[in-house]
């Protein structure tokens, strides 16, 4: 094994106290036909140095450990990432935000893709994106993605992100899950983060549903620590929408209809920890039915 490996290995496992509870070492360990120098490693106080535009969502999907470093192999040459989380759940649930553009499927982990740029997957508690460097070919970093992913021990049942939403007439490709308030503006606007204090929340869900033949729906869930900060929610909301027309649910499901002014619907529930809402549902029975039917499944 190469000398630069093995100082490499000391740093992490110097730092391995410091920087997160999983060992990021282990993913480094045994692949010793490369030349490996460290760029860095940090834990979740000083993450932006190495991630600057992804540190917010790094730090709300619960990260705690990252190591950046350069693999050289004759004329190869990458620019390896890894960052550890909490949870195998986050680590998978990180992936799924920034499923790149233009980008095939490979089986890597939990979840990987490749295009022309990056090979990226999720496995267990780690997030790894691998970036070959001028002169490179991409398939190198596929291979040396496998070789890695091999590195990371167990992780054999995959998180299931979107268990809280049901696949009955799901858009496929819709779904959507989410920690924090910067995830969620990816999907929502900023305004309705600060309504449903999702700052706050555990953990969402989203996706668009069928509402008939053509006309779909957003559908949103949002589990918070308790049914308090559920209420809270939803009274911030429809105090929010004080403008339109609220309609009260008159059977024994509680829910409000909120008319908008495009005359579509929105419709809003809170049962325990748990907020369910849909956003600017087409005026009918249908959607109704469906919200109707998703409220009782949570109760």
């Amino acid at each position: 094994m190469k000398t630069i490996f093995l100082v490499f290995t000391s740093l992490l496992l110097a730092g391995c106290s410091i920087i997160g509870t999983h060992s990021i070492q282990q993913v480094f360990r045994g692949v010793d036909d490369y030349t490996v120098t460290a760029k860095g490693l940090s834990n979740a106080l000083s993450i932006d140095k190495y991630f600057p535009e992804r540190a917010s969502l790094l730090v709300e999907f619960g990260a705690d450990s990252c190591a950046v470093a350069e693999y050289a192999r004759g004329h190869e040459s990458y620019s390896v990432e890894v960052v550890s989380f909490f949870s195998a759940k986050s680590a998978l649930g990180y992936f799924t935000l920034f499923d790149m553009k233009e980008s095939d499927s490979v089986d890597l982990g939990y979840a990987g893709s490749k295009n022309d740029i990056s090979v990226q997957f999720a496995k267990g508690n780690y997030y790894i994106r691998i970036l070959p460097q001028k002169g490179t070919e991409i398939n190198g970093a596929l291979n040396l993605a496998k070789r890695l992913a091999k590195r990371i021990p167990g992780a054999t049942i995959r998180p299931d992100l979107y268990e809280n939403l049901p696949k009955d007439k799901l858009v496929k490709g819709s779904e959507f899950y989410f920690k924090g308030i910067h995830a969620f503006q990816m999907r929502f606007p900023e305004d309705l983060a600060d309504i449903l204090s999702i700052g706050g929340a555990i953990e969402g869900v989203a996706g668009k549903y069928l509402t008939d033949t053509v006309n779909t729906v957003n559908v949103l869930k949002v589990h918070y620590t308790g049914r308090s900060q559920t209420v809270e929610a939803l009274q911030s909301y429809l105090t929010s929408r004080e403008g339109s027309r609220i309609i009260p649910s008159r059977q024994q499901m509680n829910y409000s209809t909120i008319i908008n002014p495009d005359a579509t619907e929105t419709y809003i529930a809170e049962y325990g920890e748990w907020l369910l809402m849909f956003l600017n549902a087409p005026k009918g029975r249908s959607a109704l039915s469906m919200f109707e039917y998703m409220l009782r499944s949570i109760q």
